[in-house]
């Protein structure tokens, strides 16, 4: 029972729908001509005739080749199978004409039922070849039969009803068969064209959401055909590259073009690393500089994938823009650097409070001790003298808590800021230091134009006259002091202002000494070492900067930017 299963169950091709169905279609033909074939055989063996043996013997050999037609079958030859069972056919259709009724034999219209199934399955080519045979073995077997070379038995009509019979539920079956399968293929591909559909509207779906999410990380993508040299790059990708529709022509060369010229070598090593090292992950961050003279940070990301032969073939990857986390990390290192500068200061003022403003503290102590010896011996001069020096520290203690107190009010206390004619800031400053002019009579020089700047006049009045101050107080033993007050050209679009003097000049390895707290290069000079730092901080509370440009007993220059007040 279980082989007599196997030989009737429909053969089945797992991954290869098409191979299905054309083997089906010939499993069933090839059954129902076997049971056909073999109730002729007996039906000739009742109703004898005067070729009933050598019918009953071809009749025998055409069945035994529908057994070997189900092993091919079976065993996958599908293609093979269907040959033999058409070629077989068409021969043994061809024989029985010969030999029965000749052209006028009913036999003849199977051929119809092997161009239909040769049409199913191979198509119209193996249908041509078949039909050009069968119009030849019609026209032979007519023209024999007019020369009298062949002379067919008219076959009875019992035998004419039978191949009728047979013929008929032989194309019925093919022809059920064959509207079964093209239903069935209809049927699948309209399920497939659904799914199709359904397929492409998620993937419509996820490419919107997809779109969505580029645009709001502010990505895109591309793909390089490397032996091409085409770019496809995704849609908007202008906005990334700071460009309007239509101004990107998506080539390789143009997007090279675009690139920061400091950066272009870094990324073109990148690139050749990736195509040249397999596995080599591409990443490179580089600034990218737009028609407007706009520069954009972008980050790329790409992989390079190869032939069998390990070449390159594409590259493919996205491109993101890093701007916003390119200016939060320069302002984090801002911050971090003010952070250093905050704590240098506070260590600084640390060690003044425990320094500077003890020793004052520990001269007071000490002459009142002597005052009080100096009482008790009645000795008045030595009383003054040590009252002298008590005041003294108590002045200089009085000076560094001024100090101290002015510098943290910088950034604290702040006046609004207004545009502040330079000129009259100098002249106003020259003015304030009058009596420390008058003593030490240096010639001062004055630009005649000075830009006009915005910031905290009474801040900004402070840096100058600190710095005229400074020029004076260390014009050393000159014979001729000079100060020239003056600006030159520009930076980063601030114009420079500058103070230069003649005097006895700052050593290189102290240029930036010297703007710390409470850093006097000369411990007997006047003041508190506070001065500096001052201007320093206005100044870049301003958003400028300052430096010195001086070597020892050769003068010094100190240039300061601020703001333009246009």
């Amino acid at each position: 029972m279980n082989r007599i299963w196997l030989i009737l169950s429909l053969p089945r091709f797992e991954g290869n729908p098409e191979k299905t169905r054309h083997a089906q279609l010939l499993h069933v033909v090839s059954l129902v001509l076997f049971v056909v074939l073999a109730g002729l055989i007996f039906i000739k063996l009742i109703f004898d005739s005067q070729i009933g043996q050598a019918m009953n013997a071809i009749l025998a050999v055409l069945a035994f080749m529908q057994v070997v037609a189900q092993v091919l079958i079976k065993r996958g030859y599908v293609r093979a199978a269907a040959y033999l069972l058409f070629i077989v056919s068409w021969v043994g259709i061809t024989w029985i004409a010969s030999k029965i009724d000749g052209v006028r034999s009913v036999v003849l219209f199977a051929y119809f039922t092997i161009f239909l199934g040769a049409g199913y399955i191979f198509g119209w080519r193996t249908v041509t070849l078949f039909t050009t045979w069968s119009i030849l073995a019609v026209w032979i077997l007519a023209l024999y039969e007019a020369w009298g070379i062949s002379k067919p038995v008219m076959d009875s009509p019992i035998n004419i009803a039978t191949y009728l019979t047979a013929l008929f539920i032989f194309s019925s079956v093919q022809v059920y068969f064959i509207i079964n399968m093209l239903k069935k293929s209809l049927r699948e591909a309209d399920q497939e064209l659904r799914e199709r559909q359904r397929i492409e509207q998620e993937l419509r779906s996820e490419q919107e959401r997809l779109a969505l999410a580029f645009d709001a990380s502010k990505m895109g993508t591309w793909n390089w055909d490397i032996e091409t040299g085409a770019v496809a790059w995704s849609d908007k990708i202008e906005g990334l590259f700071g460009m309007g529709k239509g101004e990107f022509d998506g080539k390789y060369d143009t997007y090279l073009s675009l690139i920061h010229s400091e950066d272009l070598p870094n990324l073109q090593q990148a690139i050749g690393h990736a195509l040249a090292i397999p596995g080599y992950h591409y990443v490179v961050e580089h600034r990218m500089v737009s028609r407007n003279g706009e520069t954009h940070w972008l980050e790329g990301r790409g992989n390079v994938y190869r032939n069998e032969a390990g070449h390159p073939t594409r590259m493919a990857g996205t491109v993101v823009d890093i701007t916003g986390r390119k200016h939060s990390e320069a302002e984090r290192e801002h911050l971090i650097r003010e952070l250093a500068a905050k704590n240098t200061e506070l260590e600084q003022f640390t060690y003044t409070v425990s320094h500077d403003l003890k020793a004052p503290i520990i001269t007071i102590k000490g002459f009142l001790g002597f005052l009080e010896q100096d009482a008790a011996a009645g000795n008045q001069v030595r009383l003054e003298r040590d009252m002298e020096r008590i005041n003294g520290a108590v002045d200089k203690m009085h000076h560094l808590l001024n100090d101290l107190l002015e510098l943290s009010r910088i950034g604290r206390m702040v006046n609004p800021s207004e545009p502040v004619n330079f000129g009259v800031l100098v002249y106003e400053a020259i003015e304030l230091l009058q009596g420390r002019l008058q003593a030490s009579t240096p010639q001062i020089k004055i630009d005649k134009d000075f830009p006009v700047v915005l910031g905290d006049r009474r801040r900004l009045l402070e840096v100058v006259q600190n710095l005229i101050d400074n020029a004076v107080k260390f014009a050393g033993k000159q014979p001729m002091p000079v100060v020239e007050i003056g600006s030159r050209g520009f930076e980063n679009e601030m114009p420079v202002f500058f103070v230069r003097d003649n005097g006895i000049g700052i050593a290189p390895e102290h240029h930036e000494r010297i703007f710390g707290l409470f850093n006097k290069l000369d411990p007997l000079a006047e003041g508190t070492g506070v001065g500096l730092a001052i201007v320093k901080r206005i100044i870049e509370f301003h958003g400028g900067r300052i430096w010195v440009e001086s070597d020892r007993g050769m003068g010094a220059v100190f240039y300061f930017t601020l703001p333009g007040g246009q």
